[in-house]
Parts: C-alpha cells; structure tokens; sequence
C-alpha cells in the first residue's frame, strides 16, 4: 500500500463471521504492519470479537476502530451490551440503515463510545424503509450531549421530514443530502466534536 495513502481509513465487511475465520490471520498481519493507516470494520456479531482477535490485541490496537452495525432499538439492546466489554480500544455505532427510532443514551454515558454514525436505507422503491428526520436530529442530540462526534452518512431513498420524502435514489445526492441535513443541525444546535479516527 502507497504511503501516501497513510492515515485513511479502510474498510473491512464481513470480518467476525466464521467464514472468514480461514484468512482472517493474514488479514490481521498485514493490520499490524499498516500502523500509518485507520482500520475500520463493522460488525453484527460483537460477542465474536474477543474469540477473533490476534494473541497481542490487548485491549484493542490504536489503529484499528470496531463499529456495531444496529438498525432498531431490538437490537440496539441487543448488541451494544456485548460490544460494550469486547476487547475494542475505539468503538463506533453505525445507525444504518436506520428503520426505526434508536434511543443510545445509556450506552453513550459509558464513556466508550466514540462516534455514532447514521444513514438510511438505499433500496428500490417498494421495498425501502423510511428514515425520519427526527430520529436522526435526537441521534445527533444525545451524541451532542455526551460530546461524541456524530456523522449523517447518507439520507437513503426515503428520508422524511414533515410528512415529505426529501430522499435521494443516487449514492452521491444521498450523501450530499445528509451533508446538508448533518450543517443544518450543526447551525441550529452547535457541532459535534470532529473525525475521532483522525485524533488517534
């Protein structure tokens, strides 16, 4: 890897299940030679962590950032507890899709949580599920609150304020979309601390 890509962050999908149980040790070599860069993976499988971590892992090494991937409050309470005592030195909750109002306070005042990133669902039209512009504003206040960075990836297809779909169907207007909506709650309730991969 170029070293002028030092300090991105990489993406890393799939990454706890057993089926990468195989070649996930190389993958992990390759990690702890890269400390110039930010790893970031996501999971749906938090109490997996701990059995799936290299021998030196420690607590967590300072390049490597863990997201909880949780869609509804279900699993919200299902997930973070586990997540909570993995081995993970930088945790990040990923909100996306978003299908339902997500209350995180408890599990922000832990202090462990370090960015809640939030996006809706991109799908055809007869299958997409609703994110509504409240949910998204009581996200960004209850990570305020705690002063935790927070970020509003993309709006989805179906993004509803006032009753109104101010979605996008293309990637690149939905982020430009959440962009807008992120500013316009930054203006109205002040920012969020900002790029916590970048201060490790």
């Amino acid at each position: 890897m170029p070293s002028r890509l030092a300090r991105q962050a990489l993406l890393f999908l799939r990454f706890f299940l057993e089926e990468a149980d195989e070649w996930r040790d190389g993958c992990w070599d390759f990690i702890r030679r890269r400390r110039d860069c930010i790893f970031v993976t996501t999971t749906k499988r938090p109490e997996r962590i701990k059995d799936c971590v290299p021998p030196d892992w420690g607590d967590g090494w300072e390049h490597v950032h863990i997201s909880i991937s949780i869609e509804n409050q279900e699993m919200a309470d299902k997930r973070l507890g586990e997540f909570l005592i993995a081995p993970v030195k930088h945790r990040e909750v990923f909100c996306s899709p978003l299908i339902a109002p997500i209350s995180l306070g408890k599990y922000l005042d832990t202090g462990l949580i370090k960015c809640v990133n939030v996006g809706g669902e991109m799908s055809p039209k007869n299958e997409v599920r609703p994110i509504m512009w409240e949910w998204v504003r009581d996200l960004f206040l209850e990570a305020k609150e705690r002063d935790i960075e927070f970020y509003f990836h993309q709006c989805g297809s179906m993004f509803l304020r006032d009753g109104v779909n101010i979605g996008k169907w293309n990637l690149n207007d939905q982020i430009a979309r959440a962009e807008e909506i992120q500013h316009e709650l930054e203006e109205i309730y002040g920012e969020t601390p900002k790029s916590c991969r970048s201060s490790c």
